[in-house]
């Protein structure tokens, strides 16, 4: 390992490129909604993506989670959540903003004030709830032991699925998904200090998660989802941790298994930059696309879906390089 990358999992970036990859599918759906796009092919996109969005989201902040430095001084630690979470999530709306201010040629305060910070949600919820977990749980482990932590914070993801399915108050910056995702950042610096559990988890995850995914999809009984706007009941919660536990850690085991890949290690060091830029460029993309294609075949399709992934990818690929840049590196918390 050389020193630019010295205490980095080398199998986290593998992981983080390949989730941000799948985020790009997982929000086709989403840009043919806004676009106003119906088509009969769009379910091979949309129709199996549960197998991924069980456990997606809830990777992202274990990983997150056993990655943080929980040990630092308050002033040092609250520093790097600003510069790393605060100030990206915030220049990333105002861009956002920009565009659908560009796209819809409309510049009107009313019209900025509808993209930015939007109530419940926006593609950008996973930063602030990231920030907010990320401060709750480091609050938590200056008073309480690991393990309390970990039970204040399941406590705070039982209460967000109950606030949310009772849709009690409005959820603002996406408070409920940041109360929820607390549990899974203390679950992955929990077990950072746990080497055994997490060893465990890695070998038993895949026979629990694969076969349980198998049944349900054969039932077709519904998945619940970790995503904006917390598709879980309370009925269905022991169904949902058993998801995003066993498959976050079957996925990270897939990962640890492939070991290195450079093409995806090289967006999961670039995650901030695709994850904050990347919807705009996609919305852009399925409607130009769909004009140029208009795919009434299967064929046509494929040659849609091609020309919109390709070119998304290589979007995102420039914008990681775009923001190495000097002058633009703050944006992305360099």
């Amino acid at each position: 390992m050389d020193s630019k990358n010295k205490g980095r999992i080398q199998y986290f970036d593998l992981a983080k490129g390949l989730l941000i990859l799948l985020l790009l599918v997982h929000h086709f759906g989403s840009a043919t909604r806004n676009a106003g796009l119906e088509n009969q092919y769009f379910g091979l996109v949309t129709s199996w993506q549960a197998v991924f969005t069980a456990f997606f989201m809830q990777c992202f902040f274990v990983v997150s989670g056993y990655c943080s430095g929980f040990d630092r001084e308050p002033v040092v630690f609250l520093k790097k959540v600003l510069r790393q979470l605060i100030v990206p999530w915030i220049a990333f709306e105002l861009l956002q903003s920009a565009f659908w201010a560009v796209y819809y040629n409309d510049f009107s305060l009313q019209r900025l004030k509808s993209y930015l910070f939007t109530e419940p949600c926006t593609t950008l919820w996973f930063l602030n709830a990231l920030a907010f977990s990320k401060v709750v749980v480091y609050l938590l482990k200056r008073f309480l032991r690991d393990e309390a932590v970990l039970a204040v914070t399941f406590v705070f993801l039982i209460l967000a699925i109950v606030v949310n399915q009772a849709n009690i108050g409005p959820n603002y910056l996406c408070i409920r998904e940041s109360f929820g995702s607390c549990f899974f950042v203390a679950l992955g610096s929990y077990l950072k200090r746990n080497t055994v559990l997490y060893e465990k988890l890695m070998k038993f995850s895949p026979f629990i998660y694969l076969p349980v995914l198998a049944a349900l999809f054969i039932l077709k009984v519904p998945i619940p989802a970790f995503t904006a706007g917390m598709e879980v009941s309370v009925f269905q919660f022991p169904l949902f941790l058993v998801l995003s536990i066993s498959g976050t850690f079957a996925f990270l085991r897939l990962c640890k298994y492939l070991n290195s890949n450079r093409f995806l290690e090289f967006f999961g060091r670039g995650t901030l930059t695709v994850y904050g830029l990347h919807y705009c460029p996609l919305f852009a993309f399925v409607v130009l696309f769909y004009k140029l294609f208009t795919p009434a075949s299967l064929g046509g399709f494929i040659v849609f879906l091609l020309a919109v992934f390709v070119s998304e990818i290589l979007t995102c690929a420039v914008l990681v390089k775009l923001f190495q840049i000097k002058y633009l590196r703050w944006i992305t918390g360099k």
